[in-house]
């Protein structure tokens, strides 16, 4: 039986970051609104999410309050991973809970990042080192709420924290 792969644009390339790990680029120029990536994974809680962290390390993305999408096995890894990484100036938002598009113009060879605090309700912490003069130096599960990070990302927030922004 076939497994569940996430979908990426034939527009991208998986690659080494110059942070490390693997990261997406463009392989071509990306228009602003194009979808780049769907992402897949098994639907868990945040306490099952936190015991596939430390096993299998952190691919989850949390896709509403106490849901997160996941692999559960480390060979589901490579189908369930998409690979953008985070940065505090993201080229990349979401559309609904699973499409990542394109914020902005993307050129050739770019990484393809998004902001963590326009997915992530959960408790974490992470030094960050993007590099862009935006950054936060660290990012954690309140940054949604700064006034600066909602007018750069309005729009592109997924819908759970959309809800949190307009106090829902």
């Amino acid at each position: 039986m076939e497994s569940v792969k996430v979908w990426r644009s034939p527009n991208v390339e998986i690659r080494e970051s110059h942070l490390g790990g693997l990261a997406v680029f463009a392989a071509e120029s990306i228009a602003a609104g194009e979808r780049v990536a769907v992402k897949v994974g098994h639907i868990v809680d945040f306490d099952e999410v936190q015991r596939l962290t430390a096993e299998l390390g952190d691919f989850s993305l949390q896709i509403d309050d106490n849901m997160f999408l996941s692999p559960r096995h480390a060979d589901e890894y490579d189908d369930m991973t998409i690979h953008i990484n985070h940065s505090c100036d993201a080229n990349v938002g979401f559309v609904g809970n699973v499409t990542y598009v394109a914020m902005r113009d993307i050129a050739a060879g770019d990484e393809l990042c998004h902001d963590y605090a326009t997915a992530r309700l959960a408790p974490y912490r992470l030094e960050c080192a993007c590099g862009s003069t935006f950054c936060r130096g660290v990012v954690t599960n309140d940054d949604w709420q700064l006034p600066e990070v909602q007018e750069r990302y309005a729009g592109w927030f997924m819908p759970h924290v959309q809800r949190c922004i307009d106090g829902i």
